[in-house]
C-alpha cells in the first residue's frame, strides 16, 4: 500500500518559534522512520524555508483571522486523488473556522470544507497553557475539538483540562543539549560579551519569547529581590523581540539591574544555547507553558529551573523546583485563569536549589519517546485504514 499523505499545518519549519520546532521535529522523524506510513509536506507560516529538509515545503501566504485560504489547494497537489491526514500543530483557538465555515471569509476555503471534509483526516496537536474557572477548558474551544478526529495533548494535566485523554509529550535531543562545565561556560558567556560575571556570580538565565503570559516582572524583580539580599546577580534574557509586548531594556533599568544583565536574541545555534544553559546557577521558568522547552534544556544542561506549579510545565520540572501561586487572575476572551506569585517566594526557592543536582527525566529524550510516538501515528492509520475518512467522519455540527 502507497504511504498516507500527511500535511502538517503551523508554524514553518524554518520559523524560530516553540511551534515551529515541534511541527519541524516531527515532520523530520516521520519522513525518516516512517517513509513506508506517510508522506510528508507542511504548511506553514513565517521562515523563508530550508533545503535541508527532505519534505516539500508550503507556505501561508496569508491568513486572517487565522483561517487558511490556500488550504484546498495545497492539500490538492499534495493528496492528489487520496484521502489522508491534515495534522494542525497550534492552539485550538485559531481554528474555529474548521467548525463554522460559514464564517470563513473565502468562498473556496468555505466550499472545500463543505464538500471535502469527510475524505480527510484532521488531527490536532494543540498546546493548553492555562485552564479557565474551576479546572475547565472553554465551551467554545472543546467545540473546535470535537470536530477533529483525533485530539493528542501535550501533558496529562493538558488532557485533564480538555478531556481528551490522549497525550504526549514532546522530545528533546540530548545529543545536543547536556551538561558542560560550569567554569568554561562562563568564560564562553565572558567572550560572546558578557561581563562582571565570575565563578561566584548568581547567574539567572530567563529563555523566553516576548509574549504577555511570560511574566517578566516576576523574573526581573526576582532578581531584584535576591540583590537586595546582598548576592551577586547576573541576569541572562534570550528572546525574539526586546520590546514587542514587554518594554525589557526599560524594566532592566527601572529595577536597577543596568550593568547586571546581558541580552541576547533568537537565531543563536542550540549548541552554543547548550553552553549559555550551563553557565547559569538556576533558570527562571517565568510563563505557564503548554510544554515549554526552555525548562526541559536547562535541566538537560545539569542547571535547575525555577518554575510556577501550574500548567504543562509541571510534567517536566520536578515538584521541588516548582513555586505555587499565592492567587489567579482571569485575562483575555476565554477568562484563562494564570498565576499570580510573590518575588520574595521566587528568590527563595532560587536559592534553596542553586547548586542542586538537576537532570531531565530520560523519557523525554527522542531516543526513549520516539517508540511511544510511532506507536500512536501508526494507530492513527490502522484506524483510518479500517474505516475509511468517508464512512465516519461527521458533518460540521456532529459531536464525534
Amino acid at each position: 500500500m502507497p504511504p498516507v499523505p500527511l500535511l502538517f499545518v503551523g508554524d514553518s519549519v524554518s520559523a524560530h518559534s516553540g511551534l515551529a520546532r515541534i511541527l519541524r521535529d516531527l515532520a523530520v522523524r516521520i519522513d525518516l522512520y516512517m517513509k513506508n506510513t506517510f508522506r510528508v509536506a507542511t504548511l506553514g507560516i513565517g521562515g523563508a524555508g530550508s533545503k535541508k529538509y527532505p519534505f516539500f515545503q508550503y507556505h501561508i501566504q496569508a491568513n486572517p483571522n487565522h483561517q487558511l485560504p490556500d488550504l484546498p489547494q495545497v492539500v490538492d497537489d499534495h493528496f492528489g486523488d487520496e484521502s489522508g491526514v491534515i495534522f494542525f500543530v497550534g492552539d485550538a483557538s485559531r481554528y474555529g473556522w474548521l467548525c463554522h465555515p460559514e464564517v470563513c471569509t473565502f468562498d473556496g476555503l468555505r466550499n472545500w470544507l463543505l464538500t471535502n471534509r469527510s475524505r480527510h483526516k484532521f488531527w490536532l496537536y494543540s498546546p493548553v497553557d492555562a485552564d479557565s474557572r474551576e479546572g475547565s477548558y472553554p465551551k467554545s474551544l472543546l467545540e473546535t475539538l470535537s470536530h477533529f478526529d483525533r485530539v493528542l495533548n501535550y501533558t496529562a494535566w493538558s488532557a485533564g483540562v480538555t478531556g481528551y485523554p490522549d497525550h504526549l509529550p514532546h522530545g528533546l535531543d540530548s545529543a545536543i543539549f547536556h551538561p558542560h562545565s560550569r567554569s568554561e561556560s562562563r568564560q564562553m558567556f565572558t567572550r560572546m560579551g558578557g561581563k562582571g560575571i565570575t565563578d561566584d556570580t548568581l547567574m539567572l538565565g530567563i529563555v523566553a519569547a516576548n509574549q504577555y503570559r511570560k511574566d517578566y516582572g516576576i523574573g526581573i524583580e526576582t532578581a531584584r529581590v535576591l540583590l537586595d539580599q546582598g548576592h551577586d546577580v547576573h541576569l541572562w534574557i534570550h528572546t525574539d523581540d526586546l520590546r514587542k509586548n514587554w518594554d525589557i531594556p526599560t524594566m532592566l533599568q527601572s529595577f536597577g539591574l543596568s550593568g547586571r544583565n546581558s541580552l541576547t536574541l533568537v537565531g543563536m545555534p542550540d549548541e552554543t544555547l547548550s553552553w549559555m544553559y550551563s553557565a547559569c546557577s538556576v533558570t527562571l521558568g517565568i510563563g505557564s507553558e503548554g510544554w515549554g522547552f526552555p525548562l526541559a534544556e536547562s535541566l538537560a544542561c545539569a542547571t535547575p529551573v525555577c518554575h510556577g506549579n501550574y500548567a504543562g510545565g509541571t510534567a517536566i520540572v520536578p515538584e521541588h523546583m516548582r513555586v505555587d501561586p499565592v492567587a489567579f487572575r482571569y485575562e483575555g476572551a476565554h477568562s484563562w485563569r494564570r498565576p499570580v506569585y510573590d518575588p520574595k517566594d521566587w528568590a527563595a526557592k532560587v536559592l534553596e536549589i542553586s547548586g542542586t543536582e538537576a537532570n531531565l527525566d530520560s523519557k523525554l529524550n527522542w531516543e526513549a519517546l520516539w517508540p511511544r510516538w510511532q506507536s500512536w501515528l501508526q494507530a492513527g492509520v490502522d484506524e483510518m485504514l479500517s474505516n475509511p475518512a468517508d464512512q465516519i467522519a461527521g458533518t460540521f455540527g456532529d459531536v464525534k
